[in-house]
């Protein structure tokens, strides 16, 4: 009898180590999971961050771009379209480190180029000026997550019966900033 009740205190006692070392692992795996949780919650914030920051160095290179020697015409917030010809046909090699952004477009908004033909012309040496968007810069590397934007007058030189003189229109720069992966 005596014996009989040792094993059964045996079996208990194995029985209850069993149910320690199964709530053990059940506490180490939920600790697990909550740390994956934890980590891949930080991550997307991070991310998040990531790409508020690259919007934001996208606005700041919007304000100090259009103010460059390569771009201005001379006047706050204007674009000199002759000199985003040369850039857009040819340079964009020779800037490839020098823009912090994906991609950097000017597009002429006003007066259309024709009322039946509202399509995108890219400018080229060969459709200038009769065109309306300047592909200036454009990093195919990386993946661009958004565009900033803003207005500008864009404007070139003009002859006129022997007078040269500024024809402005009114454009919009856009800048794409890179995705984070």
């Amino acid at each position: 009898m005596a014996k009989t009740k040792n094993i059964k205190a045996g079996k208990a006692a194995q029985l209850k180590i069993q149910q320690m070392a199964f709530m053990i692992m059940a506490v180490f795996i939920f600790f697990i999971l909550a740390g994956i949780f934890f980590v891949s919650v930080s991550v997307q914030g991070m991310k998040r961050d990531v790409t508020r920051l690259e919007r934001e160095k996208a606005i700041a290179t919007v304000a100090n771009l259009v103010d460059t020697a390569e771009f201005t015409c001379g006047k706050s917030l204007c674009l000199d379209a002759d000199k985003l010809i040369v850039l857009s046909s040819g340079m964009k090699d020779v800037f490839e480190g020098l823009w912090p952004v994906a991609g950097i477009k000017v597009r002429k908004l006003h007066p259309l180029i024709s009322m039946q033909n509202i399509e995108d012309v890219e400018c080229t040496r060969l459709t200038y000026p009769e065109c309306n968007v300047f592909d200036v810069y454009k990093n195919d590397e990386v993946k661009t997550a958004g565009a900033v934007s803003s207005f500008v007058a864009l404007c070139r030189k003009e002859n006129k019966e022997g007078f040269v003189y500024d024809k402005c229109e009114l454009g919009q720069i856009n800048i794409a900033y890179r995705a984070v992966e």
